[in-house]
């Protein structure tokens, strides 16, 4: 009987130490699962930061692309807004000298006028009297 007790205590030995064993290998096999699986996470992670990074930078670029393409547009308004504020004074300026000498045209027009009507008178006063003689 000491014999089988002791075949029973190592075959329970045995079975408790592959048991072990086996229980082991598995959480080796986690660890090197986890391990794996976080290091696949912290790549993925660092990937995902280039990628922010780099969109990130593309809208920074982007914006500052933005930026310049609306100071050359503001740059070129302005520089069209004073042509066009030199251009509107040299109109203004012709536009006083034109209407001066519309205002001196129509005085003039209006002394002709003058002079037309007095003379027409005249004429009609020389042609009664012409014909008043005559009769």
């Amino acid at each position: 009987m000491d014999n089988i007790e002791h075949r029973e205590r190592v075959e329970a030995l045995q079975h408790d130490f592959l048991w072990q064993d086996a229980m082991f290998r598995e959480m080796e096999y986690r660890k090197e699962k986890t391990n794996s699986e976080i290091e696949k996470r912290i790549e993925w992670h660092e990937n995902e930061l280039k990628k922010v990074r780099i969109e990130r930078e593309e809208k920074v670029n982007y914006g500052i692309w933005y930026a310049a393409e609306l100071k050359q547009r503001l740059e070129i308004m302005e520089r069209v807004q004073q042509k066009q504020k030199t251009e509107f004074e040299k109109i203004k300026k012709n536009g006083d000298v034109v209407i001066a000498e519309n205002v001196n045209l129509e005085r003039a027009i209006a002394r002709k006028k003058d002079e037309l009507r007095f003379a027409k008178r005249e004429t009609e006063e020389i042609n009664r009297k012409r014909i008043d003689v005559a009769n």
